[in-house]
């Protein structure tokens, strides 16, 4: 086995005015998973007994990076404030498995590479506003908007003489797609 982790953090936070901030912040994490397995196999049928082998070598390579952004400014004296945010993930993953069986009876010889790889974004932007008034009284309103796109593909494969033969039968490949709008409103008063 050799695995291994890499992982970044960069952030900002700049104080534009004394009404108004900005702040952005980064992550990356990303791995690499690499497993090889080996196994002796004994087959027992109903006339005879064989033995074999099977071996695997097993690749994960996740990435995943988020990004948020917010940006907020103080609208008077009251303590109103507009928030506009933005938040950007994505987290993709490469594996591969390539298997090997053996045996000494070939007719269970088996090769076969299982490739999935996949890759998920999310997007959401939002906008905040906070509305004081005197009194104790104060509306809030908000809207957001996220969108998420997933791409999934299991591809397998055999290899028959030297030669990758694709398995449509067991592969499958699907794209999702999702986008959502959202807003609120609320309006509250303190009464003592």
């Amino acid at each position: 086995n050799d695995n291994r982790r890499q992982g970044a953090r960069v952030g900002l936070v700049y104080d534009i005015s004394q009404n108004q901030a900005f702040s952005i912040q980064t992550i990356l994490n990303a791995t690499q998973l690499y497993n090889n397995f080996y196994s002796d196999v004994s087959f027992q049928r109903a006339t005879d007994f064989t033995i074999g082998t099977n071996t695997t070598e097993w690749t994960r390579k996740p990435v995943q990076v988020s990004t948020n952004a917010m940006y907020t400014i103080k609208t008077d004296t009251l303590g109103s404030v507009l928030k506009l945010i933005a938040d950007y993930t994505s987290g993709t993953r490469k594996e591969v498995n390539v298997f090997a069986a053996r045996s000494k009876d070939h007719t269970l010889d088996d090769d076969v590479i299982n490739r999935t790889p996949n890759k998920t974004e999310i997007l959401s932007i939002q906008a905040d506003h906070t509305q004081m008034f005197p009194h104790a009284l104060q509306f809030k309103a908000g809207l957001k908007y996220a969108g998420i796109r997933r791409d999934n593909d299991v591809r397998i494969d055999n290899i028959i003489n030297g030669n990758i033969v694709p398995n449509l039968g067991a592969s499958n490949h699907f794209i999702y797609d999702e986008q959502l709008a959202m807003a609120y409103a609320t309006a509250e008063k303190t009464i003592k």
